[in-house]
């Protein structure tokens, strides 16, 4: 019986520093039109970014975990962005009381 083991691991020649991926972050988040970077804080330790604030449209929170995800030497992301309701209190009363009339149906 053999066995064979490949632990073999490529690095790169040198890593991005935190502040680095910070700057590249920002710039991801500037460019992308679905982004608005101006409500967004991006916080970078080892690698891991995390983001923090809070959005209009659940698009716009999906599309800034998305560009972060892709800038080099992000080791992972923590998406702590709320989505802020865009429902007025009567909407939303309307929206519940067409809820349960649904539900006697």
């Amino acid at each position: 019986m053999k066995a064979l083991a490949n632990d073999m691991k490529v690095k790169p020649v040198r890593e991005p520093t935190d502040p680095e991926i910070a700057r590249d972050a920002a710039h991801a988040m500037k460019i992308n039109v679905t982004v608005p970077e101006e409500k967004i804080e991006a916080l970078v330790n080892e690698g891991f970014v995390t983001l923090e604030g809070t959005v209009d449209w659940a698009f716009q929170r999906r599309g800034a975990e998305s560009c972060i995800r892709i800038v080099d030497g992000v080791r992972g992301v923590v998406d702590h962005l709320k989505v802020k309701s865009r429902v007025s209190g009567e909407m939303s009363t309307r929206i519940e009381e067409a809820l349960r009339e649904s539900e006697r149906r």
